[in-house]
């Protein structure tokens, strides 16, 4: 058996033990289900990046595909479940959010029974905004981006000052130059962050992760790429094929016509043909006449009969 057939037959049985259609088949790798069908007839072959995509799609190895007998190590073990990503990184803000809302029920709750007895207790928003960063700062470290949480550490930092300052106004102090403090701390944090993300991005797995992801994402690339030139291949082929039964039906269609012309002009010149039955039988004088006769005769034969027909016409 040739390889051809032997890939042919296992792909068959594995689309068949999936339960699947041509059509799917054909659907998940964005080619033709007569692609598909060539495949498993063993009248072409596909491609090696076609042969890992099917590989993933049956959950088998390449090599299942080029042997007849298969044991159980040639199958991959079943990927385990993916966790859902969205559905904690949601709980997660969720938890973050709840967090932060808790500090402005309790600074409402102050603000409401202590607003007849202390006066300017709106001060306490204010500060329940730089808490609220804090804990931003505190969940963002654990769950999120390093970039987001030097983004809130920064907001943090001249938050802190501003309220520090409408601090000092409320108690009459008001001092300006406390914000000249958040130019050296606003700088610690963009150094602080530039070091930690250049050591990150020197990281060897870090690198080797981005180096995966890249190849990985080059490999994608190149396969639709190659999908695409095929699938455009075989457009190609098929109107060539059209153009060609269309020139061909044309071609029969124009014999047939210059067939047909070609009767209709040869059936009235047959039709009107003279034959010999239509010729007028001399009498047997005439014909021994004209036999015995010569040359001279014949002359003065035919004179003397156009004299005889002009005499009747008068």
């Amino acid at each position: 058996m040739e390889i051809n057939e032997i890939i042919g037959n296992n792909l068959a049985e594995l689309r068949k033990a999936h339960g699947m259609t041509q059509r799917e088949v054909a659907v998940k790798l964005d080619f033709s289900d007569k692609s598909v069908s060539k495949w498993e007839s063993g009248e072409s072959i596909p491609s090696i990046d076609v042969l890992v995509k099917l590989a993933q799609l049956y959950s088998v190895k390449l090599d299942y595909f080029v042997s007849e007998t298969h044991d159980e190590t040639q199958k991959e073990p079943e990927p385990e479940p993916q966790k859902p990503v969205s559905r904690y990184r949601y709980n997660r803000l969720v938890i973050s959010l709840l967090s932060i809302l808790v500090v402005w029920i309790v600074v409402i709750a102050v603000f409401i029974f202590t607003q007849n007895i202390v006066d300017d207790m709106w001060i306490l928003f204010v500060w329940a905004v730089v808490v609220s960063l804090v804990m931003a700062v505190i969940f963002n470290s654990i769950w999120g981006k390093m970039k987001d949480t030097f983004v809130i550490l920064s907001v943090l930092v001249w938050c802190t000052l501003t309220a520090i300052f409408l601090q000092m106004l409320v108690c009459g102090n008001p001092f300006w130059q406390i914000y000249l403090l958040g130019i050296p701390l606003q700088l610690g944090v963009i150094l602080w962050a530039s070091l930690l993300l250049k050591n990150k991005s020197h990281d060897p797995a870090t690198i080797r992760a981005k180096r995966e992801y890249q190849k990985e994402k080059g490999l994608k690339k190149k396969q639709k790429q190659e999908e695409r030139a095929q699938h455009k291949k075989e457009l190609k082929e098929q109107k060539k094929q059209k153009n060609k039964t269309k020139q061909q039906n044309k071609q029969k269609q124009q014999n047939n016509a210059e067939n047909i012309n070609i009767t209709q002009t040869t059936a009235p010149s047959e039709h009107n043909a003279p034959t010999k039955l239509d010729e007028p039988q001399k009498a047997p004088s005439e014909q021994q006449a004209t036999e015995n006769t010569t040359p001279n005769d014949n002359e003065k034969f035919v004179h003397s009969k156009n004299e005889n027909i002009i005499q009747d016409l008068k």
